[in-house]
């Protein structure tokens, strides 16, 4: 049960390293959350 669990955590890290649109998305959205929490 372990195994799988862990073979299926790393499946999805895999795919999220592969979509840089992704990556990028998050990154830009925690940067704007930080900038928007700074002038707040």
């Amino acid at each position: 049960m372990k195994q799988r669990i862990l073979a299926a955590v790393k499946k999805e890290f895999l795919q999220f390293l592969r979509d840089r649109m992704l990556i990028a998305l998050i990154l830009w959205t925690y940067t704007i959350e930080v900038v928007l929490c700074a002038y707040a």
